[in-house]
C-alpha cells in the first residue's frame, strides 16, 4: 500500500509540474503534455499491479486457510412414505438453516405418468458452515438410499480477481484525477474512453467476485426422494434390465393412449365429413337426367353390316326356236 500511495503521489507531482511548466513555458505543447501524462499513468500502473496489488494480497490472505475459499455442494437419496410430506420437511429443513429451495421437480420419464407420485426432486441452498447439520437432519426424513459431498478450491482465482479488482479501482482513480487537471478537448476526450473501457473490465471482475463469494458462502444440495428405492436411476443385472424394459413399455403405452385420445376428435370430425361427402355426391348423381335411347319403331341398331359379294355379268339367255350360235 505504501508503494501505491508513493505511486500515486509522484504522478501527482509530475502532472502538477507539467501543468506549471505549461503555463510558464510557451515551448512545451500538448504532445509534450500528452505524452508526460501517459508516461505518469504507466508507470503508476506498473507500480500498483508489481507492487500493490502484491502487498494486498499478502496482507489480506495471509493469514485466511484454504478452508475459507472451499465451494461446497452435496446430494442425497431417500425412501420415503409419502413424497409430498417429505418435500414438505425439505422445504422446512432449508428454511430453518437459512436457506431457500431453488429447484423442485416431481416425476420424470422413467417412472411415467406414475412418477408424479413416486418420486421427487427438490434443491436448496444453505449456508456453508451450516452443510453437515442440514445433512444430517434430512437423513431423518426416511431411509437414506446413496449421500454424496463435493467440495474445491477456488483461492487462486479469489486471489487474482480481488488483486486485478484493486489494480483497476487505484488506476480509475488516477484517471480521474488527470480529467479533472488538464483543459485539453482531445486529452479528455482520450481519457474518458480509457476510462469507461476500465469501468466496464472493473464492473464485470466485481461481478464475478461476487459470484465467487456467493458460492463460497451457499452451499447447494440436490435432494431426491422415492416411494421406489431406485431412486429414478436405471437398476443394473438382468432383473433391472427387465425392469428397465417394462417401464419402457408402460412409457410407450401411455404415450400411445395419450396420442390415440389427442387424435380420436380429429378422426370422428373427418369421417363425418368424408361421409357426408360421399353422400352428397350420390344424392347429385341420382338427380342428373338421363340420355335418351333409341325408340322401338327404329329398329335394333345395324352395327357394321356384312358388304354384299360383286357380282359379275350374266350371260345372255337364248331366245325361244333359236339354238344356240354356232361359232365359226
Amino acid at each position: 500500500m505504501k508503494r501505491t500511495a508513493l505511486a500515486l503521489l509522484a504522478a501527482l507531482l509530475l502532472l502538477a509540474g507539467c501543468s506549471t511548466g505549461g503555463g510558464s513555458d510557451d515551448s512545451m505543447g500538448a504532445a509534450d503534455y500528452d505524452a508526460a501524462a501517459q508516461g505518469a499513468i504507466d508507470k503508476a500502473g506498473e507500480q500498483a499491479e508489481s507492487g500493490g496489488a502484491a502487498g494486498d494480497a499478502g496482507t489480506s490472505h495471509s493469514d485466511v486457510g484454504p478452508q475459507a475459499y472451499l465451494v461446497r455442494e452435496a446430494q442425497v437419496g431417500i425412501k420415503v412414505d409419502d413424497i409430498m410430506d417429505a418435500a414438505r420437511q425439505v422445504r422446512e429443513i432449508a428454511d430453518a438453516a437459512g436457506g431457500s429451495v431453488t429447484k423442485e421437480s416431481f416425476g420424470d420419464g422413467y417412472y411415467g405418468t406414475a412418477g408424479i407420485e413416486e418420486y421427487g426432486a427438490l434443491t436448496i441452498s444453505v449456508p456453508s458452515d451450516g452443510l453437515d447439520d442440514t445433512l444430517a437432519r434430512l437423513a431423518e426424513i426416511g431411509e437414506v438410499q446413496s449421500r454424496s459431498s463435493n467440495a474445491y478450491n477456488v483461492q487462486d482465482e479469489y486471489i487474482d480477481v480481488e488483486a486485478r479488482i484493486a489494480t483497476l479501482t487505484a488506476s480509475i482513480d488516477r484517471m480521474r484525477d488527470l480529467i479533472e487537471q488538464t483543459n485539453d478537448i482531445d486529452q479528455i476526450v482520450r481519457l474518458e474512453s480509457a476510462l469507461s473501457a476500465r469501468q466496464a473490465d472493473l464492473d464485470s471482475l466485481q461481478a464475478r467476485l461476487n459470484a465467487l463469494k456467493s458460492s463460497i458462502a451457499m452451499s447447494p444440495v440436490e435432494v431426491r426422494l422415492t416411494m421406489t428405492g431406485d431412486l429414478g436411476a436405471s437398476s443394473t443385472g438382468i432383473s433391472g434390465a427387465f425392469s428397465d424394459a417394462w417401464n419402457a413399455f408402460l412409457t410407450s403405452a401411455g404415450l400411445l393412449v395419450r396420442t390415440v385420445g389427442a387424435l380420436l376428435p380429429w378422426i370422428i370430425v373427418g369421417g363425418l365429413g368424408l361421409w357426408l361427402l360421399i353422400w352428397l355426391i350420390n344424392r347429385s348423381g341420382r338427380r342428373s337426367p338421363k340420355t335418351p335411347g333409341p325408340t322401338p319403331a327404329d329398329g335394333p341398331a345395324r352395327a357394321n353390316p356384312r358388304p354384299e359379294p360383286e357380282q359379275g355379268p350374266q350371260p345372255e339367255e337364248p331366245t325361244s326356236g333359236q339354238g344356240p350360235t354356232a361359232t365359226p
